[in-house]
């Protein structure tokens, strides 16, 4: 029996490391490690959707938006307090901004980020799926 995960578009082919200015935590999974002087590490095999929303993606929201999903799986699976929500959108617009976003594009997708916060539930995980 096989288990997967659905919904991905992204795979990281060699480790992704930022610094985020989200500073004082220290947590890990197996993909994700975050120190405490903001520095954000994503390990080859990451996977995230890319930007969600009625948008496409392009190369100015790559890196916000595999930081932001990397932020959100924290904050959904509890290795990082829901309160940070607003400090890890404001780090995906200031992001797409900083890889080249026209700043009013980036602050409609800042602004939809702001309203729609099921996304750190843990409720919002992603189904385990099982083929024989």
């Amino acid at each position: 029996m096989i288990a997967y995960i659905k919904g991905y578009k992204y795979q990281l082919a060699e480790p992704y490391t930022a610094m985020t200015g989200i500073k004082g935590y220290r947590v890990s999974d197996r993909w994700i490690e975050l120190y405490e002087d903001g520095k954000l590490v994503l390990d080859t095999g990451f996977a995230w959707d890319g930007s969600s929303g009625p948008t496409w993606d392009n190369n100015t929201d790559k890196q916000s938006s595999a930081e932001h999903d990397a932020f959100c799986r924290l904050i959904r699976f509890g290795k990082l307090p829901r309160k940070l929500k607003a400090a890890v959108d404001k780090r995906y617009y200031n992001k797409c901004i900083e890889d080249g976003m026209w700043k009013i594009k980036a602050g409609w997708r800042y602004k939809a980020l702001q309203k729609v916060g099921s996304y750190v539930l843990p409720s919002s995980r992603k189904k385990i799926h099982y083929a024989p």
